[in-house]
């Protein structure tokens, strides 16, 4: 489950593969998507 905001409202996504093999990849791609996002600002 991934928690983000858009405008003043919070809204709460989820994400799943059919593929469990594909779980970390979803992860990682997540993970690099919010650290960029904290260090170079929303786009």
């Amino acid at each position: 489950m991934l928690t983000w905001a858009h405008g003043d409202k919070l809204i709460d996504s989820g994400f799943r593969s059919d593929h469990a093999a594909e779980h970390t990849e979803w992860v990682d791609t997540l993970n690099d998507m919010i650290n960029k996002t904290e260090t170079e600002g929303a786009r």
